[in-house]
């Protein structure tokens, strides 16, 4: 891993935004994703090495998922009542005070639509971590399943050296270079200067019909990531760049009927959407007696 970044570019290009104030770019925006100028691979893995180091600057994220399935459609008649329709979405925000307290909530929403039963929940969770002074960290979680009292469960976390507690109360991305498959990746410049990389594949497999076990013919998953780093001056005055937007959509799709016979068009089965955008406003101390007590 290295120590700095090496392109000279890519510096004069984070001194021109940094010196520009936050006027130039929003933590938020998420509109500036569109790869616009050339970067070598080794300054986009700088870049990335660089944003995995500076994990624990981020004091605040907003992840948002969403996962559909749609195989009862797609087998219509034929489906069997292990066959369903999914539809399920989580929401988190996690804050990091000051005081190394970190708080996050969670709604999970769920539906499963069988041939005939259905099953819906939705729940939701707070996880607050809270450094004690006994050199571990408090886990309390409540969890409200929208009926009756909240449940709230303790656990600690021991930690034995300052890297395993600042990753215990960190929120940022440690994704580094060695995480991304870069011979089907692209990377470069947005229009004013984040580095985006991209990652792309595609697999096959079967799906077997339940009813009479039928053995369809291939289907197709793809998959796509895009990453958002930004320049950032560290407290050493250096500048590097830090993850502050990511992306991720996983689509299954199948070309044929469940008799094998040729689609007009190509039907989904599945399909997830996952984004996380991360913010460095600092937050201030947590007011600790607001900490919820166990019942």
């Amino acid at each position: 891993m290295k120590n700095k970044l090496s392109f000279i570019g890519i510096f004069l290009a984070s001194i021109l935004l940094t010196s520009c104030g936050n006027s130039q770019w929003s933590w938020w925006d998420s509109g500036n994703v569109s790869i616009d100028k050339f970067i070598s691979q080794n300054d986009a893995m700088d870049a990335l090495e660089a944003s995995s180091r500076n994990y624990s600057l981020a004091t605040k994220s907003n992840y948002r998922y969403s996962y559909n399935t749609f195989y009862k459609d797609y087998l219509g008649k034929f489906s069997t009542e292990t066959d369903s329709n999914v539809s399920s979405s989580i929401s988190t925000e996690i804050k990091k005070f000051t005081n190394n307290v970190t708080y996050s909530h969670s709604l999970n929403d769920r539906e499963e639509a069988f041939l005939n039963a259905k099953s819906v929940s939705s729940i939701t969770t707070d996880i607050y971590l809270v450094t004690q002074p006994d050199m571990s960290i408090l886990k309390r979680t409540l969890t409200d399943y929208g009926y009756g009292e909240k449940v709230c469960n303790d656990s600690s976390i021991a930690y034995g050296s300052d890297e395993i507690f600042k990753r215990n109360l960190s929120i940022g991305s440690t994704l580094s270079a060695s995480d991304i498959n870069w011979t089907s990746a692209t990377f470069g410049f947005s229009k004013n200067n984040d580095v985006i990389i991209e990652t792309m594949s595609t697999t096959t497999g079967t799906y077997t019909v339940k009813f009479n076990d039928l053995q369809l013919k291939t289907f197709i998953t793809n998959s796509y990531t895009l990453y958002r780093l930004k320049p950032i001056v560290t407290e050493a005055g250096k500048t590097e760049y830090m993850m502050d937007y990511s992306y991720r959509k996983i689509e299954r799709w199948i070309g044929s009927s469940i008799f094998d016979e040729p689609l007009n068009e190509p039907f989904l089965l599945e399909k997830s959407e996952a984004i996380t955008e991360y913010s460095t406003n600092e937050l201030g101390a947590y007011d600790l007696t607001h900490l919820p007590s166990v019942n």
